[in-house]
């Protein structure tokens, strides 16, 4: 029968030992006090000791004199088999404390019949016997305490968050360190705790070596930049990788296992965080009532967190969606749990935008004085099939909006639009290039109110956006689905995307067409493909049959571009913050729109959808009816 089995056995059946450790361990205390005093008797006279000899005042100091000293250094609430080196320096200080005291009694002071170099020959003994029983311990319940099903793990970064993990690490049930990366060659080759730190140059032949499951990312100081080169990097050698939050994140210097998650998009895809100007952002919404429509949507909901945050009177959540607006209520009360204040501020309101009658009762008893307009059918392939419904609710929907907003002089109407509404090639998107149509003709006849549009691109990780797709498809083996392997997609996060919405409200003087900035159009195969490999799979293709995961191409849904744009005409003009360009763009005039409206309400009422789309080629730039037919 191994040592392990012995161990479980005891763990099994005297479970009261860990309830009682500290007791268990001043009891072995006083014996190796007991057993070091006789030792030393023992090296000293030259014979063997008779126990009953010893002389009693010897063994009452040194060991009295030990646990009071413990105690006071609180060593057996640090010490057991997830103790670090810090507790061993605890301990080091206490036996030292312990031993010159213990000294100063017996050899300078001195007792009579105790020789006075047991002074010197008990601290000697007893610090060696308890270090070493510490260790044996340590090492003894830690031997067989992984799971054979182990990840094998190097971290990447051996500085000071690298060796808090790994300290972390040692006492895992579920990880096994085999060793550091670092892009420093001056710390190539040399170890940490025993642990050999590597070229990251040569993870391939570490790879086949060590068998390496996972690459722990500890550099939460680099950019994203950076750290997507070293993903892919480390993606090459079918290596899943997990991070630590970045140093804004990490409220604590202290790092744990929980801190650890796989990287976001945002980081996988290399791009620079959004810097936000603070000043602009909460001026003009300090101390005003604010309505969001379609609060309870991905841009809404966290549009309502952001604007809570700049200290509004009150804030109106208005949605559709019964679950949605719970849901955001929820997550608003749980975020801001410690602001009492702010949670009595929110108002979640059951309701459509095309319920006019209700919808002017909200502004009679809340009076908002700016409106966030969320609200929005987006997803492509639905609006697609309920084509009347999409229309009805984006365009119609957002005119009552701007009617009520100026009958009840509104300060500032925002309405949150896509980069679909650039030369459409579908039902959602042209809907969204008329609700901005909607607001540039009032907003030259308006008055009172400012009407401003803000555009831009995908979210990452909202409702229908790919990437959750993706993960999903992933976690259950694939295939993963692509409609083409050269569409592109712009990508910005939720957060980042509200801030600057927020920002270029504070910008708005009326009828302008903001434009976020969002860099570079992502191949939405290779983010395919990066996903699978990030989470430490390989793309199963012609030149690898064997792999884990295929990419499988479905062909473009109807009405959807291979691309997508941001502006309908050139030279946009810069701003105040580099991240967010105004359009220049061309509009329709408020009589004439009328009149189009007016036809619109006719073909939606007779579910005449050819006259509906020849009005949208009519009067929506790049918006044609073959196009929508065939893609």
């Amino acid at each position: 029968m191994n040592m392990s089995i012995w161990l479980k056995i005891i763990e099994k059946k005297f479970s009261f030992l860990k309830k009682n450790k500290i007791i268990i361990l001043i009891l072995f205390d006083l014996l190796f006090c007991f057993f070091s005093i006789w030792l030393s008797m023992y090296i000293r006279l030259d014979y063997f000791f008779p126990l009953f000899q010893l002389p009693l005042s010897l063994i009452l100091i040194s060991s009295v004199l030990l646990v009071i000293i413990f105690l006071f250094f609180d060593i057996y609430k640090t010490m057991n088999r997830f103790s670090g080196w810090e507790a061993f320096i605890q301990l080091g200080k206490a036996l030292f404390f312990h031993n010159c005291v213990f000294f100063t009694l017996i050899t300078i002071i001195s007792f009579s019949k105790i020789p006075r170099s047991i002074g010197i020959l008990h601290p000697i003994i007893i610090t060696l016997i308890i270090l070493f029983s510490r260790v044996f311990i340590r090492i003894l319940l830690n031997k067989n305490h992984k799971n054979k099903t182990s990840e094998n793990v190097l971290i990447y970064g051996a500085g000071e968050a690298g060796r808090q993990l790994a300290s972390t690490i040692t006492y895992s049930k579920n990880m096994k360190l085999l060793g550091f990366l670092d892009d420093k060659t001056e710390f190539i080759g040399r170890t940490i705790n025993n642990v050999l730190i590597y070229d990251p140059r040569k993870l391939k032949n570490l790879q086949i070596k060590l068998k390496i499951d996972t690459v722990l990312l500890a550099i939460p100081s680099i950019n994203n930049k950076k750290k997507s080169n070293i993903v892919k990097n480390i993606q090459k050698n079918k290596i899943s990788v997990k991070t630590l939050p970045t140093l804004a994140e990490l409220e604590t210097n202290k790092v744990s296992l929980s801190d650890l998650r796989y990287l976001n998009m945002n980081e996988l895809l290399g791009r620079p965080s959004v810097k936000t100007n603070e000043k602009i952002n909460s001026f003009y919404i300090l101390n005003k009532t604010i309505l969001v429509t379609g609060g309870g949507g991905s841009i809404g909901s966290e549009l309502c967190k952001q604007v809570l945050e700049q200290n509004p009177k009150q804030l109106i959540i208005l949605d559709s969606s019964e679950y949605a607006l719970y849901n955001i209520v929820e997550k608003l009360n749980d975020h801001f749990e410690n602001n009492s204040s702010l949670k009595k501020l929110i108002v979640p309101i059951l309701m459509s935008i095309q319920d006019k009658n209700s919808l002017e009762r909200v502004f009679q008893k809340y009076k908002p004085e700016i409106i966030y307009h969320a609200a929005a059918y987006k997803h492509v392939p639905l609006v697609q099939e309920n084509p009347f419904e999409g229309i009805k609710n984006n365009v119609i929907g957002t005119l009552i909006l701007v009617k009520l907003a100026m009958k009840h002089n509104i300060e500032k109407l925002v309405l949150i639009s896509s980069d679909k509404a650039v030369r459409p090639t579908n039902i959602m998107g042209a809907s969204k290039r008329f609700a901005e149509l909607i607001l540039q003709a009032y907003s030259e006849k308006s008055k009172v109110t400012i009407f401003t549009i803000v555009r831009f691109g995908n979210v990452l990780a909202s409702s229908g956006s790919v990437v959750p797709r993706f993960n999903n498809q992933i976690n259950k083996g694939g295939p993963v689905t692509v409609t083409h392997k050269n569409v592109t997609r712009f990508f910005m996060t939720a957060k980042e995307a509200i801030h600057l919405i927020i920002e270029a409200g504070g910008m708005s003087v009326g009828g302008e067409v903001f434009i976020l900035k969002m860099g570079k159009p992502v191949k939405i195969f290779e983010l395919a493909k990066n996903m699978i490999l990030l989470s430490g799979k390989t793309v199963k293709d012609n030149n690898n049959p064997n792999g884990d995961i295929e990419i499988k191409i479905n062909g473009l849904r109807e009405g959807e571009k291979l691309y997508e744009e941001v502006l309908i005409g050139n030279n946009p003009i810069k701003t105040e913050n580099d991240m967010i360009l105004k359009a220049n763009e061309s509009f329709i005039k408020k009589q004439l729109l009328t009149k189009y409206i007016g036809q619109l309400n006719k073909y939606l009422y007779e579910h005449n959808l050819t006259k509906i789309n020849i009005l949208f080629s009519k009067i929506i730039s790049g918006y044609t009816i073959d196009e929508t037919k065939n893609r």
